[in-house]
C-alpha cells in the first residue's frame, strides 16, 4: 500500500496498523501522539530519517487525511469481499449458479451506482466524459466476462453431453458384445453335449444307406464323427481303436440307442 513518504508512513507496517485502529476508535490527537512518539521502533525510524524530530500533530493529521483513509477504504473492501464470499456459500448449498454470475451482477450494480453518482451538468464536462469513459471500459471488461462465461458453459455443456453419449454407447457395445459371446459359449457347448447323439443317429441312418458297402463300419463312424465335430478317436469304431494303457480310465460315453 503506498501511504506516502512522511513520519508515519515510513514507520513499521505493525505501528501504522495498530494506529489506524486507534484512528478507527475516535482516539484523540492528545493520546496518540504521547504513544506513539515514546515506541522505541518509532524513535528508531524518526533518529534515522528524520533528524530525531517527533511525529507533529501536522503529521498525524496528514497521516489522517491519506494513509488512514486508504486503510478504511482497503478494510472496507476486505469485509465486502469476505461478506460477499459469505453470501456465495450460502446460495452454493440453494442454486447451482456459479459465484462468479453473482459477482458480475454485484459489478454490474456497482457499475449502475457510479453511473448515477456522476454529476449533472456541464460544469465540468471535460470529467464527466472521463468518467464515463472509465465506466464504459469497465463495463466492457464485463461484458466480456460474460461472454466468456457463458462460451465456457456451453462448453463444457457439449464436453457433457458427448462424454455420456460415448458412455452409453460404450455400455450398449459391451452389452451387445457380452449378449453375442453368451450365445455363442451356450451354442458351442449345446452343440458339444448333443454331438454324440446326433452322431449316433447319423450313423443308424448312413447303415441303411450303405449296408452293402464292405467299409461300412468305418465309413459311417468316420463321416458322423467328421459331421459332428467329434474327436478324432471317435471318428473310428471301437473295435479298431487303438488300445489305452492299461492305468488309463475309459471316458464315459453316452448311451447308444437299441
Amino acid at each position: 500500500m503506498n501511504t506516502g513518504n512522511g513520519k508515519i508512513a515510513r514507520l513499521q507496517r505493525v505501528v501504522r496498523e495498530e494506529l489506524n485502529r486507534r484512528l478507527d476508535d475516535g482516539e484523540p490527537a492528545d493520546t496518540l501522539l504521547p504513544w506513539l512518539n515514546a515506541r522505541p521502533e518509532v524513535q528508531q525510524v524518526l533518529a534515522a530519517q528524520f533528524g530525531g524530530r517527533p511525529v507533529s500533530p501536522q503529521n498525524l493529521s496528514e497521516w489522517r487525511q491519506r494513509g488512514f483513509r486508504i486503510w478504511q477504504r482497503q478494510r472496507t473492501a476486505c469485509e465486502s469481499a469476505a461478506a460477499l464470499a459469505e453470501r456465495g456459500q450460502a446460495l452454493g448449498k440453494t442454486t447451482r449458479q456459479p459465484l462468479s454470475d453473482h459477482l458480475a451482477r454485484v459489478l454490474a450494480a456497482e457499475l449502475f451506482q457510479c453511473l448515477e453518482a456522476l454529476p449533472e451538468g456541464d460544469a465540468n464536462p471535460q470529467a464527466r466524459w472521463q468518467q464515463l469513459r472509465e465506466i464504459i471500459h469497465e463495463a466492457r471488461h464485463l461484458r466480456r466476462g460474460d461472454a466468456n462465461a457463458r462460451r465456457l458453459q456451453i462448453e463444457a455443456e457439449r464436453w457433457t453431453h458427448q462424454r455420456e453419449v460415448q458412455q452409453e454407447r460404450w455400455e450398449w457395445e459391451q452389452s451387445a458384445h457380452y449378449e453375442a459371446e453368451r450365445k455363442e459359449i451356450s451354442e458351442r457347448f449345446r452343440r458339444k453335449a448333443l454331438a454324440p447323439i446326433h452322431a449316433a443317429s447319423t450313423r443308424s441312418t448312413l447303415r441303411e444307406v450303405f449296408k452293402d458297402h464292405p467299409m461300412v463300419d468305418k465309413l459311417v463312424w468316420y463321416y458322423s464323427g467328421v459331421l459332428h465335430d467329434l474327436p478324432p478317436e471317435d471318428w473310428k469304431p471301437p473295435e479298431s481303436r487303438t488300445p489305452k494303457n492299461p492305468g488309463e480310465s475309459e471316458p464315459i460315453k453316452p448311451v447308444q440307442g437299441k
